[in-house]
């Protein structure tokens, strides 16, 4: 089964932000071996500037950074461009009142007509009930 990856899924393998539960269900998504993962360019972007933006704020150093870099890389993601999904991102976020960054995401799940999974609440509490938006807390692949 093939599903879009927003990139606080492998964050929150890494940096828990809603818990150690979440962090289990996070690590135990990235190692399922029936999903196949796709995610637009832009995911490496959001990555980064996550994990840049701790060391930063001095709550990681930079060679933990690269560390978590390094675990989230060894998953098996496949990079879709973003340009084909900008014009529909736009629209979904004029409508929505959302970003784009993430507008990229369900973009690219509308396109290849499959779910995206998200550890963002916010997000899947905006989107959920009108689009294939799954949350990571309540994902079940059987859906």
């Amino acid at each position: 089964m093939i599903v879009v990856l927003d990139a606080s899924v492998p964050l929150e393998s890494i940096v828990p932000r809603s818990g150690p539960g979440m962090q289990l269900e996070a690590q135990q998504l990235l190692v399922s071996s029936n999903l196949e993962f796709i995610a637009p360019d832009f995911f490496w972007l959001e990555v980064v500037n996550v994990l840049a933006k701790a060391v930063r704020r001095k709550q990681w150093t930079a060679d933990d950074a690269q560390d978590a870099l390094a675990r989230i890389k060894r998953n098996k993601i496949e990079i879709r461009p973003n340009s084909p999904l900008l014009e529909t991102a736009f629209r979904l976020s004029l409508f929505h009142q959302l970003a784009v960054y993430d507008m990229i995401y369900l973009a690219l799940a509308l396109d290849e007509r499959v779910d995206l999974i998200t550890a963002d609440l916010r997000l899947f509490n905006a989107l959920g009930a009108h689009y294939p938006v799954r949350w990571l807390g309540g994902w079940n692949p059987q859906r």
